[in-house]
């Protein structure tokens, strides 16, 4: 990923353009805060129709850190188990309070996990009630580990074979996603969502706020 232009416009949004050389694709990132304190961002993805490389998304979002005292999530969203677009009927929708360290189940291989769907706001929270509230327009997809997504997942370098391997972050590691890939597995282990749950190579546009709670 490249910066490829960073300007400030008159009523002091920020704006960042990113090029994405592996999917010929341009990210533009803006930032606008107001003055009680609340942060809009603004992500606008535009792919490229003559790409020779259209990957799937995994998801389309942003992925943040913030300090451990930041322990405790509440959420208005499906809940109270992780459940991911296609795999959330068993879920209600609801108001839970959470604590971040049991948001990753340890499945036998370290995988995703955690994600909730249908989320109208994502509050990460110290013991005191205070911290950030994360909020849009439409329904997000969320979730706060004390994992990294690349803690996850298996490299050349890593060797956690097993969930019992992985070592907590020393931070939360917060996901504010407009939407995920499903689980698929409808027939095979190895099988793909079915198509109205997959995140196909085109453009997308998504907008959420963070405002602080005191």
């Amino acid at each position: 990923m490249e910066l490829k232009n960073f300007t400030r416009k008159e009523n002091g949004s920020v704006v960042a353009e990113l090029y994405l050389k592996e999917t010929e694709s341009t990210l533009t990132l803006t930032y606008t805060l107001n003055n009680n304190g609340e942060l809009t961002v603004e992500q606008d993805l535009k792919v490229n129709p003559d790409a020779e490389n259209k990957p799937n998304l995994l998801r389309y979002g942003m992925e943040l850190q913030m300090p451990k005292e930041f322990d405790r999530v509440e959420f208005y969203g499906k809940g109270p188990n992780e459940n991911y677009a296609d795999r959330n009927n068993s879920d209600r929708l609801g108001i839970f309070t959470q604590l971040v360290k049991d948001q990753y189940y340890p499945y036998v291989r370290p995988q995703e996990s955690g994600n909730k769907t249908q989320v109208r706001y994502w509050k990460v929270l110290t013991k005191d009630n205070k911290g950030l509230e994360f909020f849009s327009n439409e329904p997000m997809e969320c979730s706060s580990l004390n994992y990294l997504t690349s803690d996850l997942y298996r490299g050349p370098v890593k060797n956690q074979e097993h969930s019992g391997d992985l070592v907590p972050r020393d931070f939360t590691s917060v996901h504010i996603s407009q939407r995920q890939m499903g689980l698929g597995c409808v027939d095979t282990w190895g099988s793909l969502p079915i198509e109205k749950y997959m995140l196909p190579y085109q453009d997308y546009a998504f907008k959420f706020v963070i405002r602080p709670v005191r």
